[in-house]
């Protein structure tokens, strides 16, 4: 295959780049959120917009096609290192091996609903959670569970109208994602990884200063387990790209199965 990159699922296996990986996987479990005219989008971006453009029988055959408008963060996307990295890479630049990672989570819904919405991740806390799941394989996308996607689509309790609300890491708890050295991306099931009265933006900062890339409106409806599993992570490939609209699947094996709560 030479020097292209193809992804190619057959059943329990994953081609990548000529080298053949075995996922075994039991169950796939969809991470995304349907884009459509509902879709929640960062303020100030532009918004999904849906048109159906032919639809019918008039040319003697059924035929139907569509368009669509997007900014590049809306809906489940995904932020490239490049978004405030001046020399992070760009969404096209992210190699295929990072997108075929393993996958961890960890969950701060209780934390969550006992101190609201505005939480923002301890990190001795996210140390303490980290550590009880060693070893961390390398090449691993971290999933951090605060509960918030029950809110999708409902603008106003998922992010806020004149105010944003939804909690997220912050600068400290960035850091020690960083200082793990095995991550090479990180995913919420809110609006954005920094909590939502950022105004600074550190953790998009730290982490993508270090060609981490980052994942938002992830859909985790679905107890996953917390280790054990693998994600397939598929951005549309946006040359210059800051992000992408991304389809995420989550592979569950046998052995992550056993973890599963």
């Amino acid at each position: 295959m030479g020097g292209l990159s193809l992804v190619l699922i057959f059943h329990s296996a994953i081609i990548i780049s000529g080298k053949f990986i075995t996922i075994g996987a039991e169950k796939i479990v969809d991470l995304t959120w349907t884009f459509d005219n509902d879709t929640i989008n960062w303020s100030g971006t532009s918004s999904f917009h849906y048109t159906k453009k032919i639809e019918g029988n008039d040319l003697g055959y059924w035929y139907a096609m569509n368009e669509f408008q997007t900014g590049e963060h809306c809906g489940t996307h995904l932020d490239a290192p490049y978004h405030f990295n001046k020399e992070g890479w760009k969404t096209n630049e992210i190699s295929v091996e990072h997108l075929v990672a393993n996958g961890m989570l960890v969950d701060f819904s209780n934390e969550v609903e006992k101190f609201g919405a505005d939480y923002i991740v301890n990190a001795t806390l996210l140390e303490q959670k980290l550590d009880a799941l060693q070893p961390i394989p390398n090449n691993t996308v971290l999933l951090i569970k605060f509960g918030w996607s029950k809110y999708w689509p409902n603008r106003n309790k998922y992010a806020g109208l004149n105010q944003l609300h939804f909690p997220g890491l912050d600068k400290s708890s960035s850091t020690i994602i960083v200082n793990k050295k095995q991550f090479v991306g990180v995913g919420v099931d809110t609006i954005s990884v920094d909590v939502g009265t950022s105004r600074e933006f550190w953790s998009h900062r730290v982490l993508n200063g270090h060609n981490i890339y980052v994942l938002e409106n992830v859909k985790l409806m679905e107890n996953l387990p917390d280790k054990g599993f693998r994600l397939i992570v598929a951005p549309m490939k946006l040359g210059e790209g800051t992000g992408a609209p991304v389809r995420i699947f989550a592979l569950l094996d046998e052995s992550s199965k056993s973890n599963d709560k």
